[in-house]
């Protein structure tokens, strides 16, 4: 039983490395080169990513900023009015 679910497995493997082959045009190298796909992918993105959170960061602090300028001027407009 054993045996069988060994060479089972191992067929397997085989097969899919045979279908690599034939999806990478039948040299067998070809499925290697996708290996460090997602890493290419990432590292070009990353710099993207790193853009978009400055930005959102900015428009935080901006946002910030206005909502203490608008309390400041409302105190300042009511110490007018009382007179302080």
């Amino acid at each position: 039983m054993w045996l069988r679910l060994r060479r089972f497995v191992t067929d397997m493997r085989l097969a899919l490395c045979d279908r690599r082959r034939r999806d990478a045009g039948g040299n067998g190298r070809g499925w290697r080169r996708e290996v460090g796909q997602a890493s290419v992918e990432t590292v070009a993105l990353l710099p993207l990513v790193v853009l978009v959170g400055a930005l959102l960061w900015q428009a935080v602090v901006a946002g910030q900023a206005l909502w203490l300028s608008a309390a400041a001027a409302r105190a300042a407009a009511r110490a007018a009015a009382v007179g302080g």
